[in-house]
């Protein structure tokens, strides 16, 4: 497999870790916050609740005792979310893919002084990359389709430049690139045929003699 073949296909490998990194990394952000608000929800309803219960007590009323219930309610229901922990499983996947990513770039960098064709080795390591990966995908449940979007997005304006996150806006940039290089080649050229000429000129005059006109007492040419 030549070089630029290989690398490309690698780097693909890098991005598709990096995109999987940030969707379990939001995902870990967002069950924190939710185990935090399930923590202040759970503390001001035991408040709520006593409160009811004193006011159910001193004036005997039901609406009251009804209110202390429902909450009770709302607690047990508040404790049970602040009890389940996918943040486990989400927090396993983010560390396998961190993990593969950083076998992949280490594999970039091995492969960065090879020659034009890629050793047999580096080959059977990405393919064992490869077989990480399939089995890190296999063990993952349906993602969450607006969220893997927004990071691919993410990862695209990370790689490409401030507001390029979609394939159209990608596109437009490759197209803008490619004019530039071949306006920045042109030029280069350009420049490249006046030096030759000014080469040129100064070799001529280089080999530019003056007249010899003849000095007193020379005998006069016939």
């Amino acid at each position: 497999m030549r070089n630029a073949d290989f690398s490309q296909r690698l780097a693909e490998l890098i991005a598709i870790c990096d995109i999987n990194k940030r969707y379990y990394h939001i995902l870990l952000w967002r069950w924190e916050m939710a185990r935090r608000i399930a923590w202040i929800l759970t503390h001001a309803l035991t408040a709520a609740v006593v409160a009811g219960l004193a006011l159910a007590v001193l004036f005997q009323s039901i609406l009251s005792a009804v209110l202390c219930v429902a909450a009770l309610f709302a607690i047990g229901i508040v404790v049970g979310i602040g009890s389940f922990k996918p943040d486990v499983a989400v927090n396993r996947h983010f560390r396998k893919w961190f993990r593969l990513s950083n076998a992949a770039e280490q594999l970039e960098y091995a492969v960065a002084n090879t020659s034009i064709e890629v050793e047999p080795q580096f080959v059977e390591n990405f393919s064992r990359l490869l077989m990480r990966r399939n089995a890190i995908e296999a063990d993952e449940s349906a993602p969450w389709r607006r969220l893997l979007r927004r990071c691919q997005e993410d990862h695209n304006e990370s790689v490409w430049g401030d507001g390029i996150r979609t394939e159209s806006q990608i596109r437009s940039e490759q197209a803008r690139r490619l004019r530039a290089r071949q306006a920045t080649r042109s030029a280069f050229r350009g420049s490249e045929d006046c030096h030759e000429v000014v080469l040129r000129l100064e070799w001529i005059i280089s080999q530019w003699k003056p007249p010899e006109f003849p000095q007193p007492g020379d005998p006069y040419p016939l």
